[in-house]
């Protein structure tokens, strides 16, 4: 392969992993491996796979994921940088009084906080997908639907909330700013310890540098190009857009996206003195739809081969359980290693992505707008004028 690429573990506990034999399938495979751990998680379960890992020799290919407890919101972001550095600190101190090594590197997932109800739903239905199939895991997620139905109407009013409360709870340009530092200080401690720091993003914050603001990432909650990480990996989700979209935007434009975003990751970064790399998926259920959920394996090998083509050579695919459910894995490892950077963009297709940029930059225009409605109350009586006139 001309390229490294690895598989990220969300629902896979260490006792999964040795049962699974995932260590021997790293080391026959090369791949690596993203595993969620939580502080409680750093147990004699933990030691066996990292015994395993190194009695394989494939530790270097295991990179921790450490993530918040659901309640304490998930994931790293400037709502909990403070918890989270701790938890790294506990991660670093715990892995060399343990006698191992420190990994390559340990992932920061920078995301908005987690809805804790979403997320124990999502568990449930990828336990489910992992020890019994898809087909279950399905009629599970048809049964949540059938229990909490989407609104039909006027039901944009809770989207409209959720953004309320976004503007209101995350943006502070004083307090995100401060979490820079502190994850600055972060990376620092890492740094001394061994492990490089690799930030994990969806890739609309990088939009951020239309206009050299962090309107994006503050709304989001998420420093991702004002510290000074080693590597960011990009969740460029084929589920997020082609479903999302309704097939509006189909796989052959995504690849055309993906291609145009590899570029400009690339050339950012790389300018930057770090890495650039992109995460593809989905490929288990969970809060997504079962319609949304991406198992072929040529779908991945045309991505990989999109942005190899543009220059990324680092890869990640989310998720591992979701392809060791499949039939046969096997196959699914041999059509993603088999890509090459052969992809050649599709001029039309191209100028539709370059337009899904300008989109996203738009954000950053109308984003003071609609901080200031909601800072100083406005919006609520444009809402209450919306409802009056609807009704």
């Amino acid at each position: 392969m001309d390229f490294e690429y690895g598989y990220s573990c969300e629902f896979l506990t260490p006792k999964d992993m040795l049962e699974k034999n995932v260590p021997q399938l790293m080391a026959e495979r090369g791949f690596g491996v993203f595993l969620k751990v939580f502080d409680d998680g750093l147990d004699d379960d933990y030691k066996a796979l990292l015994q395993s890992l190194v009695d394989n020799s494939v530790y270097d290919h295991f990179f921790p994921w450490p993530l918040l407890k659901v309640e304490e919101g998930y994931y790293a972001n400037v709502l909990s940088v403070d918890k989270f550095h701790a938890q790294m600190q506990r991660l670093l101190d715990w892995t060399a009084s343990n006698g191992f090594d420190q990994p390559p590197a340990v992932l920061v997932d920078l995301e908005p906080p987690a809805d804790p109800k979403e997320a124990q739903k999502a568990e449930a239905v990828r336990k489910v997908q992992l020890e019994q199939g898809i087909d279950a895991a399905n009629a599970l997620k048809a049964e949540q639907v059938a229990a909490n139905p989407k609104k039909s109407g006027f039901d944009i009013m809770s989207t409209v909330g959720k953004l309320i409360d976004m503007i209101d709870e995350h943006m502070d340009e004083e307090r995100f700013n401060e979490a820079t530092r502190k994850f600055d200080v972060m990376v620092d401690i890492m740094h001394d310890y061994g492990p490089k720091a690799i930030a994990v993003s969806l890739p609309w914050t990088f939009h951020d540098l239309a206009d050299k603001r962090n309107l994006i990432q503050d709304f989001m909650a998420c420093p991702v190009l004002t510290p000074k990480w080693d590597m960011v990996n990009y969740m460029t989700f084929a589920t997020d857009l082609v479903a999302g979209t309704k097939g509006i935007i189909n796989h052959d434009d995504f690849n055309n996206l993906v291609y145009l975003w590899a570029q400009e990751f690339q050339k950012y970064h790389s300018s930057k003195g770090q890495q650039a790399s992109m995460c593809f998926g989905i490929t288990n259920l969970g809060i997504t739809d079962v319609k949304a959920v991406q198992t072929d394996p040529e779908l991945y090998r045309q991505e990989f081969s999109a942005a190899l083509s543009a220059g990324i050579r680092q890869f990640g695919i989310y998720a591992l359980e979701g392809v060791l459910a499949l039939d046969d894995p096997a196959h699914f490892f041999d059509v993603v290693e088999s890509a090459q950077p052969d992809f050649t963009p599709d001029p039309d297709r191209l100028e539709l992505a370059r337009m899904v940029f300008r989109l996203i930059e738009g954000v950053d225009y109308i984003a003071p707008v609609l901080q200031y409605l909601v800072k100083s109350g406005k919006v609520m009586q444009i809402i209450q004028s919306l409802g009056g006139s609807l009704g």
